[in-house]
C-alpha cells in the first residue's frame, strides 16, 4: 500500500470506506487465502504522515481489518520513526507491533549517520522501498492524487513502477493539502488499473486467474490436510522474509 502524507482530514472517512471496500473484495474473492498487506508504515509509503487526527483514523482503520500486516522498513525503525511527528510516531509505533512480519530493507553502503543528515540519502531508501513493494506485491492500493511525479519515492513513482509492468494498483483517487484547488470532498472513485494509459481488460483478467488459481490450491490443500488431522497454514502468495522476534 502507498498514499500521500498529507491527506485532507475531512477526507479520509470517505477513504477508510474505500479501502476497507478493496479488502472486502479481496477477501471475497479469495475466501481461503490470507491476505497480508505490506507497508512501510509511515513517510512516503503510507498514509500516517503528520496531518492530525485524520491521518490517524485510518491507520486505526487499516489495524483493524482482518489482514496480515507485513512492515518494510527502509531505514532503521528508530531512525525512521524520528523523522516523524508526534502523532505519526504513535501510528508507527501501533503498526509496527501489529505486524507478523518485519522487513529491514539492507542498507547498502549508506551508513545511519548520512541517512540521519543527508535529506537525498532518505530520499533513495523511500525508492528503494517502492522497488521492493512494486516487485513483491500482487496488487498495490494507492491513495494518489493521479499526478505524476519524478519524486524519489513519491506515490507516483510506486504507481508508475506497477503500471509500467502491467501489474494491478486499485488506485482511490484523492486530493491532498498541498494541493488546495482540488475539488471539496467527494467520495473517492476506485479504479482497478493494470497501464498508465488505456485499460489494459487482458492484464487484468490474468490478475483475476491469478487470484482463482492460488485460492483454489490453498483451498484444496486445506481439504487436503484436514482428512489427515494435521494443522495447516495457507499460503499468502508472499515469498518468505524475515521476521523480527
Amino acid at each position: 500500500m502507498t498514499g500521500h502524507r498529507d491527506l485532507r482530514p475531512d477526507d479520509v472517512p470517505a477513504l477508510e470506506t474505500a479501502v476497507r471496500a478493496v479488502f472486502d473484495e479481496l477477501s471475497h474473492r479469495m475466501k481461503s487465502t490470507p491476505l497480508m498487506l505490506l507497508s512501510g508504515l509511515a513517510g512516503k509509503r503510507i498514509a500516517l504522515g503528520p496531518v492530525g487526527s485524520g491521518t490517524r483514523s485510518l491507520a486505526l482503520t487499516l489495524l483493524s481489518c482482518d489482514v496480515q500486516l507485513g512492515a518494510v522498513l527502509p531505514m532503521p525503525a528508530p531512525l525512521y520513526r524520528s523523522k516523524l511527528e508526534g502523532p505519526a510516531q504513535q501510528c508507527f509505533d501501533a503498526m509496527l507491533a501489529r505486524a507478523s512480519v518485519v522487513v529491514d530493507l539492507p542498507l547498502g553502503d549508506t551508513t545511519e549517520e548520512q541517512l540521519a543528515a543527508s535529506t537525498d540519502a532518505r530520499a533513495a531508501r523511500y525508492e528503494a522501498l517502492s522497488v521492493f513493494l512494486a516487485t513483491r506485491c500482487h496488487a498495490l492500493i494507492a491513495l494518489w492524487d493521479g499526478i505524476p511525479s519524478g519524486k524519489k519515492g513519491s506515490t507516483a513513482q510506486v504507481v508508475r513502477y506497477m503500471l509500467e509492468g502491467r501489474r494491478p494498483v486499485y488506485h482511490v483517487q484523492t486530493a491532498r493539502l498541498s494541493h488546495a484547488t482540488q475539488p471539496a470532498s467527494v467520495a473517492p472513485e476506485v479504479r482497478l488499473r493494470t497501464s498508465l494509459d488505456d485499460p489494459d481488460d487482458a492484464a487484468i483478467a490474468g490478475f483475476e486467474a491469478m487470484m482463482r488459481r492460488l485460492d483454489t490450491f490453498n483451498r484444496d490443500v486445506a481439504a487436503g490436510v484436514e482428512s489427515t488431522g494435521l494443522p495447516t497454514k495457507p499460503h499468502s502468495g508472499l515469498s518468505n522474509s524475515p521476521r523480527r522476534p
